[in-house]
């Protein structure tokens, strides 16, 4: 179980470091990871203003985070729930296992994701 727990201490270690290292290299150079769908279709993907978010909720602006992308801003906290359960059921058990209602969640939030998403392009918000 501590071999685990550092396993994914570590994992999450790095992750957090490219993210960091990532939104510091938006600050200073003002340049980040395009939108492939946005620049072949000219549409807004579901995804499309995550990372003006991350840095404005990195700066603690909620309010102008949430304008860029409302649907994955409420979702978070849940993803978050999810992603520790996953994490610590790992850390706990050894298995990689995903349950039945976290199944079903990620799936309802894939279908308002997609919703927001066709919701967006068509009402512009």
């Amino acid at each position: 179980m501590k071999e685990r727990a550092i396993q994914v201490g570590k994992s999450l270690f790095l992750i957090l470091g490219i993210g960091i290292g990532y939104a510091i290299w938006i600050k200073e150079t003002n340049l980040g990871i395009p939108c492939m769908f946005h620049t072949i279709t000219g549409l807004r993907c579901p995804g499309c203003g995550m990372t003006h978010m991350c840095m404005c909720i990195l700066q603690g602006d909620f309010r102008t985070a949430m304008k860029y992308n409302v649907m994955l801003f409420a979702l978070l906290p849940l993803l978050g729930v999810i992603l520790t359960d996953y994490l610590l059921r790992y850390i706990l058990t050894g298995e990689w296992k995903v349950l039945k209602w976290e199944t079903v969640v990620l799936y309802i939030i894939i279908g308002l994701m997609i919703i927001f998403a066709i919701l967006r392009n068509i009402y512009g918000f």
